[in-house]
């Protein structure tokens, strides 16, 4: 599997438990790998908690003036 393969399904696991069991049977034991894709699923995770945090600023933003 290739670490773009490994990284879209990883993303699609919803516990951390199963992610991180599911990336230490797909790495096959190459820690460089493993880590790399870590790196990956942690900052997909980290923008989209980014993102959220942000949603009411840029929907109060679209609201047309009361005034």
């Amino acid at each position: 599997m290739t670490p773009d393969t490994i990284f879209a399904q990883a993303i699609a696991i919803e516990s951390t438990e199963q992610r991180a069991a599911f990336l230490e049977d797909s790495c096959g034991g190459d820690p460089d790998m493993r880590r790399d894709v870590e790196g990956l699923v942690r900052d997909y995770f980290r923008a989209g908690e980014e993102l959220e945090a942000r949603r009411p600023a840029v929907k109060n933003a679209a609201r047309p003036n009361d005034e």
